[in-house]
């Protein structure tokens, strides 16, 4: 089976489609639609089968406008990139979700609850899954959470000095992120040692953080509250 990640930014949209395979997945298609918003747009491709990359300029002044350009070059392409499921990431989950959840209106209601924890990216997330879930209603969507690795936190690592009422009224709490790229190296490393490892993992890019896992389960990062803590 094939499946469409998605990851949808405040003005760009990264995806690719990924053939399922008995333990991995293997990249058919790569692209990114950026500048989202502006006078103009542009759409990346990469189709990793033949090597072949396009670039194009088109008019995305939304992203209901972006996510069209995209369906359109994904139908457009070959029966091969016929897609079975998809998946979204979504920053925040709270301390609600502590693994990939498949996609429903409870899903939805929570992290649109969520907003004032991540306003500037959980909206986007939620936008890219109701415009796919219209587009491809019977088609399962499940959301992956940056915050839900670090949901094994102890106490000690994710409460704050603060006073309770901030903690059990307002949510401020030590949530962490990146958690999608650290569990993946953890994973990763795992797989080459043959067991669950004690680690440092590092996310180093425009946003850098360093997580603490022990035996495969994250135990302190150094994101807290928000990225910038």
């Amino acid at each position: 089976m094939n499946v469409l990640v998605i990851n949808s930014g405040s003005s760009s949209i990264k995806f690719a489609v990924l053939r399922l395979t008995a333990n991995d997945g293997e990249s058919l298609l790569s692209g990114l639609l950026e500048r989202i918003g502006e006078s103009q747009s542009r759409l990346h491709l990469s189709f990793e089968s033949d090597s072949t990359k396009t670039s194009t300029d088109i008019a995305a002044k939304d992203h209901r406008q972006a996510f069209q350009h995209i369906f359109n070059a994904l139908e457009s392409s070959s029966d091969s990139l016929a897609i079975g499921a998809i998946g979204h990431r979504v920053v925040h989950g709270g301390n609600v979700f502590r693994k990939a959840s498949r996609i429903d209106d409870a899903l939805i209601a929570t992290v649109r609850n969520l907003i004032p924890l991540a306003p500037l990216h959980n909206p986007v997330n939620l936008l890219g899954i109701e415009i796919c879930k219209r587009r491809y209603p019977d088609l399962a969507q499940v959301a992956v959470f940056d915050t839900a690795f670090h949901q094994t936190l102890p106490a000690h690592a994710y409460r704050y000095a603060v006073p309770e009422p901030w903690f059990s009224d307002l949510g401020i709490r030590r949530y962490g992120f990146h958690g999608t790229a650290h569990q993946y190296l953890a994973e990763r490393a795992a797989s080459f040692l043959g067991k669950p490892a004690n680690l440092i993992t590092l996310h180093l890019g425009n946003g850098a953080s360093a997580c603490a896992i022990r035996e495969g389960i994250c135990i302190d990062t150094s994101m807290g509250f928000t990225p910038m803590e």
